[in-house]
């Protein structure tokens, strides 16, 4: 192979040297592409081909240089390079060209598709193709199309199984050109669940209505997005299943009467079917059935082409092409990814307990063996050594009046050499800093600091006894007392001896001075010196309690350090030559060695502080760091006292050596009814079983209950079981920035094209729905806007923020952000719809408060710790409120105005007013035992307290503009206020342009936010900002607003990246305290098996993969379920209120309305004035507007009832509050 390039070639001049032609010239070119992979040698050995002239140039230079080497020696070189290039060439060309497939995949999308259609064409020879399944999926008893007997030609699709790309495209295809018959709606459901890309794509269907499941059938087909006909066939099996209601009258009125094929099962759910094009009626083939009347076919025809022609009211917010959505455009998507997310966990957690968790399930052997400190960017502003982070839990920091509860009374023995004088010393400072800086400095003046000491401070009697070979009677007394009281207790008696005994006894491994005075020896002095204690460590540590328990009740302990590694660079010469590394090691790795109750009970942690740490020692290299001595105590303090920390306000936030409480009342019921009750009815009423069916609720209802409560449990597993492990939080500034960088990049990589607007159908100028202008703030940008917030709000969740002044003011910001939102979109609805309703109160609170009360009981957590829902609430009836009392005025703008500003101007009142916040307060403690801080409530409220009216009044001003476009071409606005609203959205060409200078100071007023909160120091603490949060935070939300909606390009473009989690926020709000988070939200969720979170080693193979492996994992959990949690609270709340009033009738299942729900968010259009109509005024009167959902139960009538319902909600939540203690 010739080592010189074409280039090198050219430097020299070879080429025109030599008098080579252009043809060679480019050969020669090609295979030095070739050589740096610019081409392949398929593509050279073509050039090479081209033409008869390419390869006589080849013969031609090699002929010219062997001429040449003949007559000058010094071109050899050069001549004999060519010529192996040319040999090259020449063998490339020789070789025969490779055997390719026919490029399909590089073809333009028009040619593929022309592909495809002539490819079933030829399969099918048909031009009307009506496809009939190979064999029923079904295991029902209905009959089958045809005798099996009956022939029928295969199809056969050998191209869907070419690729997945070409299957991908095809399928689509071949599901959009065909009809499909179904023999039953058994049938057909089962093909539509079994087969997403069908229930995708599929165009026209005809199917044999029968079968015991076609309501569920319908219900499926009417999801199909690109239905557009259907062919129905009726027989007399129609109506051998009747709708629960029917069948619950034949139960009672036994006389014969024919079937009405209006009471056949199905019918209900079949006119709820929008958007087809084609609808057919058709009698079953004689041979097939028994025929029903022409009448029959001709009424239903009429019935269900006049409902199912009618436009579709919702338009899905996912404007994905064919090929996206037959990969991701799964209906089910979030539960398959949770099962897989959700058995990936359970293999993690399994993994880890047969490693880790079956030898020490309460994290006492954690506490005492391995432990980091945390990362170097997160003890900026800390003090040095402040906080130890042991491997898979999280310990204590005990104050000194928590020291003094724990052991008051009692006594703590320390017993050891100096380092063991130092942890004494350590919980001396830790009760009384200032007598033991005067008993400190009293022993080393004294004559004999090698001595006993005492010390006595809160009512705790601390004890050090100074024996460095644990050989001293005093010790040996002690230890005595504990072994006396530990076999009292074992025995059950209850004499009180528990002031005798000292509480912990700390003991020093006798190593130091075995290796300074043991000489060769040293290993036998102290396996001699050890063997002496090991009889008092018979029992494997554990918790103090394994239920939480007071402190006096929790048992006394027995601990013993390991020889301390010191820091050997430090130590005196005399001390370097017998504290050396061998033999502290060999003694230490006689401690690893013994046997298990002993083992369990010695602090590794204590060498692992000062493990590669440069400044853990003094400067003799003996003495550890003050503040690392503190953290001693500490550990030592965790595994005595933990165990009572649940009684004193600390449950679920430090894990160390404690367990759980036991369930309670509510929680076993819960647990019960998620586990045996649901499953077994739904088994009841997929089985169909008449007898109890109709008292039971719909199978939609029943599935979302056990979502809700499955969510729920998966908490209490994560955040109340030692299954996974909690980590401390720490903060990194780059790695927030980098993260929230990262996430708004890709949203914005997903900008999309809202498909729809505000009205069904065609806009104006012959638009079609997908470019048709939506309005101002529209459902899928505050989505957008939420999730954004919401991602910003999770990951600073996950991180140690507090602190961070600037971290504080945007969350802030934030959450009265998310306020603005929410009461705008009450406040349209209310506007547009004018339903006040009790039902649409009632469903509201509902989807905003049912998951964080089961939540609440299932977990027994505290109400504080969900505040955001309440506050929502609260805003959202003070809308009600403003809006009710709004529309018994009329239509007068300037009244609306001033009704607006007295109803602000009296809720500020009215929350400092004292004892307002308290009565209702002290309500809520007497009626539902439900303990809330008064100050705390009213300055969350207070802090948002303007920001809730601005939302209602730019929904106001939007529904008045809009009001004023449908308006324009009629009459000019009579008003003040609506001749500015027109001078400014609809200028005419003597008004000067408003909206570029809007837009402008819009954004001076987000640059001047930023710069006042983040740049200036004129917010210096939290208190200072917190008191003008709520005069400057409405500025910043309604210039976002204003830019966001200054054009209709921007207007009419939605991220689809974070509008699922903005639709999914609240309940991504509240499952990240125990599905992401972990304690409550205080700590992190881990699955124990990785590397420690304070970046340090960490064993095992699975540590390899990183932190970054189980926040995936734990992630995609999280966002799953909380996605199935949104769902399963919108059907649930459907089903216990109903569709919610006349006027919005479009918000029937599927519609898109209940989605909306929580903000108030209405895209249906216009239906109703503010005043309302008869309609709704009709239904006020008995407090519910339309129909719940139709379970057919025989329960009592009154329970029909949305007050009704809503008043045994209440009832239960109060009783599961009460017994949950």
């Amino acid at each position: 192979m010739s080592r010189s390039t074409f280039y090198a070639q050219q430097t020299l001049n070879l080429h025109n040297k030599y008098g080579l032609s252009q043809n060679a010239k480019i050969l020669l070119k090609a295979l030095d592409d070739h050589k740096f992979g610019r081409i392949d040698q398929k593509e050279l050995g073509r050039i090479v081909r081209l033409s008869n002239s390419m390869r006589k140039a080849i013969t031609d230079t090699i002929t010219k240089c062997a001429r040449i080497m003949g007559t000058k020696e010094g071109e050899v070189k050069h001549c004999v390079e060519i010529i192996q290039s040319c040999t090259e060439i020449l063998a490339i060309a020789d070789q025969p060209p490779p055997m390719e497939e026919f490029p399909l995949l590089k073809l333009p999308t028009e040619v593929r598709q022309n592909i495809y259609k002539q490819y079933l064409r030829m399969a099918t020879r048909k031009k009307d193709r009506i496809l009939v399944g190979h064999r029923k999926k079904s295991t029902c008893s209905c009959a089958g199309h045809e005798p099996s007997q009956f022939p029928f030609q295969a199809l056969k699709l050998a191209l869907a199984q070419a690729s997945r790309q070409v299957r991908d495209e095809f399928l689509p295809y071949f599901y959009a050109k065909n009809t499909f018959y179904f023999p039953c709606a058994c049938d057909m459901l089962e093909n539509l669940k079994a087969n997403k890309m069908l229930q995708h794509h599929i165009r026209a269907v005809r199917v044999h209505w029968n079968g015991p499941v076609s309501d569920t059938a319908f219900t499926a087909l009417g999801k199909c997005p690109r239905l557009e006909e259907l062919y129905l066939i009726i027989s007399k099996a129609t109506t051998n299943n009747l709708t629960p209601r029917e069948t619950e009258m034949l139960s009672y009125f036994t006389a014969q009467k024919p079937a009405r094929i209006s009471d056949s099962l199905g019918l209900d759910e079949l006119i709820q079917i929008r958007g087809l094009n084609t609808v057919v009626v058709g009698h079953i083939l004689l041979r097939q059935g028994s025929r029903r009347s022409d009448e029959d076919r001709a009424n239903l025809q009429a019935l269900l082409r006049g409902k199912l022609t009618l436009p579709k009211d919702d338009k899905t917010d996912w404007d994905y092409d064919d090929a996206t959505m037959s990969r991701f455009g799964h209906a089910n998507w979030a539960e398959r990814i949770a099962r897989i997310s959700a058995f990936l966990l359970l293999a993690v957690v399994a993994l880890q307990y047969i490693v880790s968790g079956r030898d020490d399930p309460y994290r006492c052997k954690a506490l005492l063996t391995d432990g980091s400190w945390p990362p170097q960017d997160d003890t900026q502003g800390h003090r040095l050594f402040g906080k130890w982070e042991p491997d898979t839990c999280r310990m204590h920091e005990y104050s000194r009046d928590q020291f003094r509860d724990c052991v008051g009374g009692r006594r703590l023995v320390f017993a050891g050499d100096s380092t063991t004088r130092q942890v004494f010393w350590a919980a001396a400072q830790r009760l009384d800093h200032k007598k033991a800086e005067v008993e400190y400095l009293d022993l080393f003046v004294s004559d004999n600091p090698q001595r006993d000491i005492s010390f006595e401070a809160e009512g705790v009697q601390l004890q050090f006894v100074w024996d460095p070979w644990l050989n001293s009677t005093t010790l040996f007394t002690q230890l005595d007392l504990l072994r006396r009281a530990q076999a009292w207790a074992d025995g059950g008696t209850s004499k009180d001896v528990g002031e005798d005994e000292p509480a912990l006894v700390v003991m020093g491994a006798p190593g130091l001075f075995s290796a300074r005075h043991g000489g060769d020896s040293y290993l036998d002095i102290f396996k001699h010196s050890l063997d002496g204690v090991m009889r008092y460590l018979t029992q494997p540590l554990g918790p103090g309690a394994l239920v939480p328990k007071e402190y006096r009740e929790l048992e006394n302990q027995i601990l013993l350090a390991p020889v301390p590694i010191p820091s050997y660079q430090k130590l005196t010469a005399e001390r370097r030559a017998t504290l050396t590394p061998q033999r502290l090691d060999r003694m230490n790795e006689y401690l690893r060695e013994l046997p298990e109750p002993a083992s369990s009970r010695v602090m590794w942690a204590y060498n692992q502080m000062t493990d590669h740490v440069g400044m853990a020692f003094d400067q003799n290299g003996m003495h550890v760091n003050e503040g690392l001595a503190e953290r001693r105590i500490d550990v030592v303090l965790n595994v005595r006292c933990n165990a009572g920390l649940v009684k004193h306000g600390f449950a679920n936030k430090r894990t160390c050596c404690v367990g759980y409480p036991p369930l309670a009342t509510t929680q076993a019921l819960l647990l019960l009814t998620a586990a045996s009750i649901i499953p077994a009815l739904m088994w009841a009423r997929r089985r169909n079983l008449r007898s109890i069916v109709p008292y039971l609720p719909s199978q939609s209802t029943l599935s979302a209950s056990l979502t809700l409560l499955g969510c729920a449990m998966y908490c209490y597993f994560t955040d109340r079981t030692h299954a996974l492990v909690q980590a401390e939080k720490h903060f990194s500034e780059f790695t927030l920035a980098a993260l929230w960088a990262g996430i708004f990049t890709l949203s914005v990589c997903s900008l999309r094209r809202t498909t729809g607007g505000s009205k069904p159908g065609p806009s104006k100028g012959g638009l079609g729905p997908s470019e048709a202008e939506v309005g101002f703030l529209s459902r899928p940008q505050s989505e957008e806007w939420k999730g954004l917030m919401q991602t910003g709000l999770l990951l600073m969740s996950s991180q140690q923020t507090s602190g961070y002044l600037s971290l504080h003011k945007i969350t802030r910001l934030f959450a009265a952000c998310y306020i603005f939102m929410s009461t705008y979109g009450h406040a349209r609805y209310f506007l547009r719809t004018g339903d006040f309703s009790f039902r649409r109160v009632a469903a509201v609170l509902f989807r905003l408060n049912f998951m964080s009360c089961l939540l609440s009981l299932v977990l027994k957590s505290d109400w504080t710790v969900y505040a955001f829902p309440w506050l929502i609430s609260f805003w959202f009836l003070v809308t009600f409120a403003t809006f009710r009392v709004l529309v018994r005025f009329g239509d007068r703008p300037e009244l609306d105005l001033a009704k607006f500003l007295a109803v602000g101007v009296a809720t500020n009142i009215l929350l400092v007013v004292p004892g307002t916040v308290e009565a209702c307060v002290l309500v809520f403690r007497i009626l539902g035992r439900v303990s809330l801080d008064a100050a705390v409530v009213r300055r969350q409220i207070s802090t948002d307290s303007v920001i809730p009216f601005l939302g209602m009044l730019v929904a106001w001003v939007a529904h008045r503009v809009s009001t004023l476009k449908t308006s324009q071409a009629g009459s000019r606005p009579s008003n003040a206020v609506d001749k500015v609203l027109a001078a400014i959205f609809f200028p005419d060409r003597s008004t000067p342009p408003l909206q570029p200078i809007v837009a402008a100071l819009s954004l001076a007023c987000l640059l001047l936010f930023f710069y006042a909160t983040q740049l200036s120091s004129r917010y210096p603490d939290v208190a200072a900002y917190d008191r003008a949060h709520a005069y400057i935070s409405p500025a910043a939300a309604l210039a976002y607003a204003v830019l966001r909606n200054c054009h209709r390009t921007p207007r009419n473009m939605h991220m689809l990246l974070a509008s699922p989690l903005g639709r999914m926020a609240l309940e991504a709000y509240l499952l990240q305290h125990h599905a992401w988070l972990a304690g409550d939200g205080t700590g992190l969720l881990r699955t124990g098996l990785t590397g420690r979170a304070g970046g340090g080693g960490g064993g095992g193979w699975f540590s390899r993969l990183g932190r970054g492996s189980e926040t995936v994992l734990l992630t995609a959990t999280f966002l799953c379920l909380s996605w199935l949690a949104h769902e399963a609270t919108r059907r649930l709340a459907a089903a216990v209120f109903g569709e919610g009033s006349a006027a919005a009738a479009a918000a029937a299942p599927g519609s898109g309305l209940e989605d909306g729900i929580k903000e108030g968010y209405y895209e249906a259009g216009p239906m109703a004035s503010v005043a309302g109509g008869p309609a709704r005024q009709a239904a006020e009167k008995d407090g519910s507007l339309g129909s719940a959902e139709r379970v057919g139960s025989r329960g009592p009538a009154w329970l029909s009832q949305s007050r009704a319902r809503a008043g045994v909600l209440v009832v239960l939540l109060w009783l599961g509050n009460v017994f949950n203690g």
